[in-house]
């Protein structure tokens, strides 16, 4: 704010905007858990996604889909997102690539799930109520490459006590659903200017005031 020092000046400003990339948290378009115990059930239209390694009937895997075509600009980085809502004795957990996108998140079970066996992406230790977040930034770029389509499989890598966690599924709350977050990067440099200028005039005596019949008392 000028203040009398600048009266009489013109002065220029710029205001600059610029857009460096974008955040955008996709969601599945398809989510899933499996059970060894029941080798053919399929739990697609859960509002959870289970996780436990167990006995030879107790096991839990997820299986994720992301289309990865929901976001501007050029893929930097990408976490993938997972809320726990229930946790008892967890191991720790992680994510792997799977190569097959053709799994249905309606008709997926044990004995049909894809992938099973390829290397973990990032490892976790869940806690309930707290995301937990792991770079999948590699894979996605590939699948970018590919079919656009990222599918996902997470599972335990140890067995302690109960060891089952409950994830939010995309059919149950939004604010619990998982996600992929992806950081973007603008192709070209995007920026905007504005100037425009600002005269300090200089300040003027304001007019005197004559009241008519004014007197010491009624001026209050």
């Amino acid at each position: 704010t000028p203040d009398g020092s600048y009266a009489g000046t013109s002065n220029l400003f710029s205001v600059v905007v610029t857009q460096s990339g974008w955040q955008t948290n996709l969601v599945p378009v398809a989510d899933a858990f499996v059970r060894n115990g029941t080798p053919t059930g399929n739990y697609g239209t859960s509002t959870t996604l289970e996780v436990k390694l167990g006995s030879a009937s107790t096991t839990r895997e997820t299986y994720l889909r992301f289309a990865l075509n929901g976001f501007l600009g050029q893929l930097a980085q990408a976490q993938l997102q997972m809320i726990p809502e229930a946790t008892f004795s967890p191991g720790t957990h992680a994510v792997a690539l799977v190569t097959n996108d053709a799994w249905g998140e309606l008709t997926l079970n044990w004995d049909n799930r894809p992938d099973a066996g390829l290397p973990a992406l990032a490892t976790w230790n869940p806690v309930a109520g707290i995301a937990s977040q792991a770079d999948v930034t590699a894979v996605a770029a590939q699948e970018l490459g590919s079919d656009g389509l990222l599918s996902l499989r997470l599972f335990a890598t140890n067995s302690t006590g109960d060891g089952l966690v409950s994830y939010g599924s995309r059919e149950g709350p939004s604010s619990g659903s998982p996600a992929l977050i992806i950081t973007s990067t603008n192709r070209y440099s995007l920026s905007s200017t504005q100037s425009f200028w600002v005269i300090v005039s200089p300040a003027s005596k304001p007019p005197e005031l004559a009241l008519a019949g004014a007197t010491a008392t009624n001026l209050t």
